[in-house]
């Protein structure tokens, strides 16, 4: 084997099998991410006729039907391609409302899937009626004998207080953490840990989410929690060059109710 041959080998080697063939080529993930910017920026301006305009034709209907609650910014989080880059699902993180009592309500990001397809050489949004009209915002569900109407989706901005068949406090505490804070000090190294306990009636999916920091790592020891089962949430920090901030935020989103648990690391002074 000569040296170029070996050279790309041990590369091809270094990646996650599952990313080469996830990659998706250039010109199409350009032409992905356009079409779900068009759509989500429309949802952002208020233009639901515009975000029509990359709707697939047999969704029409539910899109229209569908909840559409504001969402005031937006940013791709994730594209996984499927059927040789012909399907895409994309992960949106949405700025939305979310009622806090005392408050009014405050504005937290809440993880939004769509769905793409490839027809005549341009990618449509699309709603599969097999999962029950799934739209980016709410789950739309017919019927016997009825015209389907929108849920909305358990989760942070895109809940709605009185929703028929919805009992929307139940699904937004599927997940309990038995304490919300990890308290580490500056100047000296330490660990922590939090208990996730899947309270809800199916397997919950756990998405964590924090900003780097040099110094902090955050995992999870499982993702999939089954119901009545506990995961764990484990921090350990080691102090170094960088000094940190007074909190950092620590984000648990859950699937498939959109909860989110807002968790935090503090650093005290001494």
């Amino acid at each position: 084997m000569s040296a170029f041959a070996a050279g790309v080998a041990f590369l091809l080697w270094l990646q996650n099998p599952a990313d080469l063939f996830q990659k998706a080529p250039p010109a199409v993930d350009e032409a992905v991410r356009a079409r779900v910017k068009q759509f989500f920026q429309a949802h952002v301006d208020g233009k639901f006729r515009a975000a029509a305009e990359v709707v697939a034709e047999d969704s029409q209907d539910a899109f229209f039907a569908a909840n559409k609650p504001r969402c005031y910014s937006f940013e791709i989080t994730k594209i996984e391609y499927l059927d040789e880059f012909t399907r895409a699902t994309a992960v949106v993180a949405c700025e939305m409302d979310h009622p806090a009592p005392g408050m009014g309500g405050v504005k937290v990001k809440v993880p939004r899937t769509s769905l793409w397809k490839q027809e005549n050489g341009q990618w449509w949004y699309y709603i599969d009626p097999n999962q029950g009209y799934r739209t980016p915002f709410g789950i739309m569900k017919p019927g016997p004998g009825t015209q389907a109407t929108p849920i909305p989706p358990a989760g942070p901005g895109g809940t709605a207080p009185g929703a028929p068949g919805i009992d929307v406090e139940a699904a937004l505490s599927w997940v309990k953490a038995d304490k919300s804070e990890f308290p580490f000090s500056r100047v000296k190294p330490g660990n922590g840990e939090i208990k996730l306990t899947n309270r809800g009636p199916d397997t919950a999916t756990l998405v964590l989410q924090y900003p780097p920091m040099p110094g902090l790592e955050v995992k999870l020891d499982r993702t999939e929690v089954k119901q009545g089962e506990t995961a764990r949430l484990i921090a350990q920090w080691k102090p170094g060059d960088i000094p940190p901030p007074p909190a950092i935020r620590v984000q648990i989103m859950v699937r498939p109710t959109s909860q989110v648990l807002d968790l935090r690391a503090l650093f005290a002074k001494e």
